[in-house]
This record gives C-alpha cells, structure tokens and sequence, in this order.
C-alpha cells in the first residue's frame, strides 16, 4: 500500500511519472480534462505558458495535500535509443543503394570501393548511356558521404 501506515508519505512525492502504455489507456475524456486542468491553472507571462500554480488537491482518502508545481523537462540523449545510429557508414550506404537501383547488384568489394554490375539491361541507371558487360558501376565511401559513379557521371548517394 502506497500511503497507508507503512507507505510513502505524499509529502514526500515530488514527481509521478507514468509509462507509455499507461498513457495510452487513458480515455479522451480524461485527456481532455488534464488539458482543461492545465489550461485552466496555467498563468500567463506574456507569451510563456509553462508557469503553473500551486494547488490544493485531494487523494485517496479525503485528505488534502498541496500539490507543487513541476516544470516539464524532456530530454532523450541518442545514445539511450537503442538501434539508432547517428553515423552512417559504409554498409549503410551500400544497402541504401541497392535499394535505391534494384537493377544493381553488388559484384565485390576491395577496401576503398565497391563495385556494382547492373541486372538484365546495359543502360547505365546513372548516365542512362548504354556500358559494356565488362563495365561496372564503382562506389566509394569518403568523410561520411558516399558516391557512385560510371565513366560518364557520378551521384551522392544521401543519407
């Protein structure tokens, strides 16, 4: 029991926080009502509206608190994000590209380029000039940025 005789004190409780799943149960009404709450309570300083005043409420069972003012604060550092890679390397953009140009295909790689042949057709997808079956297409990875190029042209493949 959170506030009974062996429980926390709600003097003591600062901040409630709540996880998403929770958040998504709520109804819209009840969405709703904290919205007209915060609108309701919220004090206007010329264009900042993140000030908002102390209240007296009352939980669980009929005993009034004072309820203190918390300033939200939301920060995410990128590193806590599982999966998310800020940095895209050379992997990442070679599979970019052969999503990109499915007529592509990746004939091998040496450790400063990756060479491309191009399926079922001989017009270049870059230049849109007809190649040779012996020509390929070649890719580089320099300073982040990653590059095709046949012998007529070459294009920044973005991240």
């Amino acid at each position: 029991m959170l506030f009974g005789e062996k429980g926390v004190g709600i003097n003591r409780i600062k901040l409630i926080t709540c996880s998403a799943s929770d958040i998504s149960r709520l109804t819209n009404t009840q969405i709703q009502n904290i919205i007209d709450y915060v609108n309701d309570k919220t004090i206007t300083n010329g264009n900042d509206q993140s000030h908002v005043t102390s209240k007296t409420g009352t939980i669980g069972n009929d005993q009034s608190y004072d309820l203190l003012p918390v300033t939200p604060q939301a920060s995410v550092s990128p590193a806590s994000i599982p999966g998310i890679n800020l940095t895209y390397d050379r992997s990442y953009f070679c599979n970019k590209t052969l999503d990109q140009y499915p007529n592509l295909y990746r004939k091998f790689s040496s450790e400063n380029f990756d060479y491309y042949g191009i399926t079922n057709e001989k017009i270049c997808l870059l230049c849109e000039l007809e190649h040779d079956e012996e020509e390929s297409l070649e890719g580089r990875y320099k300073a982040g940025s990653y590059f095709i190029k046949c012998e007529q042209h070459e294009i920044e493949i973005t991240a």
